[in-house]
């Protein structure tokens, strides 16, 4: 392929950007011939295409001409010119070019549909999760409430471990913080001892309150917390 010039680049066509300058020329000159602006037997030189709008070097004229040459549209001889010897197969020849530009488009037009499609697909994607992800935090909300419970002096497991006296596996219930004169112990370690006057926060769904109320004897929720 002859490479663009400087005074290449200043060429008009009217086709895409990525054809090559000669295909361009050609097709401009098979236009002008289909059109009847050039007319069959009208003689044509690469010198007097080069002296008008076609501001392109010697190479790219001449390779221009022998492409309508190749398609039947002239008929060129070195040293002598070209000839414009078929209107007809200058009409098909930019019809067919026409038609690959129309499917080249078709197929730009295809492949930006399909990216967009494919990035709106992830979106969709990466939304669904995040809804599916909201609808598993209300469900988790709604099963599970936060209680509040006082040790009493006869809770059975006062000096007990949590751990030893098996709060989760009796209730179904977790303790998820205890509170102790000024301080909470959040999430305590399953060795935690239970001592009188401990505020247990403890998490549940309300079928399992009942087991809870029982553990504790005297102990009731003093507070029903927002989950």
């Amino acid at each position: 392929m002859v490479e663009q010039n400087s005074s290449e680049e200043g060429i008009s066509m009217r086709k895409g950007q990525g054809q090559s300058v000669y295909s361009k020329i050609a097709f401009d000159l098979a236009v002008k011939i289909a059109s009847g602006e050039l007319r069959e037997g009208t003689k044509i030189t690469g010198r007097s295409l080069m002296g008008t709008q076609y501001k392109a070097s010697p190479e790219t004229i001449r390779r221009a001409l022998w492409h309508l040459n190749d398609v039947g549209a002239i008929s060129t001889q070195d040293n002598v010119g070209s000839t414009i010897v078929s209107r007809s197969h200058a009409v098909e020849y930019v019809e067919h070019r026409q038609l690959d530009n129309d499917l080249l488009a078709l197929r730009a037009r295809l492949d930006a549909m399909i990216a967009a499609r494919d990035e709106l697909n992830r979106d969709i994607d990466a939304t669904l999760g995040q809804i599916l992800e909201l609808n598993q935090r209300f469900r988790d909300s709604d099963r599970l409430h936060m209680f509040t419970f006082k040790i009493g002096g006869t809770f059975p497991a006062l000096g007990v471990s949590i751990r030893d006296f098996q709060f989760r596996q009796k209730t179904g219930a977790t303790i998820v913080a205890i509170r102790r004169d000024d301080e909470t112990i959040l999430s305590p370690e399953p060795s935690t001892e239970f001592k009188v006057n401990d505020m247990l926060i403890v998490a549940c769904g309300v079928q399992h309150i009942d087991k809870v109320r029982e553990l504790m004897e005297d102990g009731v929720p003093k507070a029903r917390c927002k989950s």
